[in-house]
């Protein structure tokens, strides 16, 4: 018997990586941005990126620069503790 191997390459939507995220507990997020902190290779990749994606925010006419600002502002005040 031969067995067949396929790889499929899936790449979600953006509301499709936002649902799984919101769908995650705190600590699974936490773990998520760990993940990619990883693939940024550095926290200075990963500022650059969170700038250009403010920015790109900014230029949306809807609530993109909202969501943005409370998921990284509302987290400020813990910072340094």
């Amino acid at each position: 018997m031969t067995l067949l191997a396929k790889t499929i390459t899936v790449s979600p939507t953006p509301k499709e990586i936002a649902q799984l995220i919101w769908q995650m507990y705190s600590d699974e997020q936490a773990e998520m941005f760990h993940h990619l902190l990883e693939e940024a290779g550095s926290e200075y990749h990963l500022m650059m990126q969170f700038m250009c994606t403010r920015d790109h925010c900014e230029e949306r006419d809807d609530n993109a620069l909202a969501a943005f600002q409370v998921m990284f502002s509302s987290a400020y005040k813990y910072m340094g503790d």
